[in-house]
């Protein structure tokens, strides 16, 4: 499995994964011991904050990709577009 790549053409997985999802959601909804949800709580929130880590690391772009600045027109006159700016506020 390439790294950064979780569910990419792995479709059995990602079916795995969401009926286990599905599962511990109807577990929490549904049992009436409040401390099996709390324990739950407590394993699946810091799951989720690394998982949400991850996805930051992985995800996020290497470089920042900036416009490349074109060339100033010089027939803009600015005073005249400062002064509609200012008739305009």
């Amino acid at each position: 499995m390439p790294h950064g790549i979780l569910f990419h053409g792995h479709w059995l997985r990602l079916l795995r994964a969401a009926s286990l999802c599905a599962a511990v959601g109807l577990l929490t909804m549904f049992h009436p011991n409040d401390t099996l949800v709390k324990w739950l709580a407590a394993v699946g929130l810091p799951l989720l904050i690394v998982g949400i880590w991850r996805h930051a690391h992985i995800g996020s772009p290497k470089e920042i990709i900036r416009e490349e600045e074109g060339p100033v027109d010089s027939s803009v006159d600015l005073a005249e577009l400062a002064a509609e700016a200012k008739r305009e506020m």
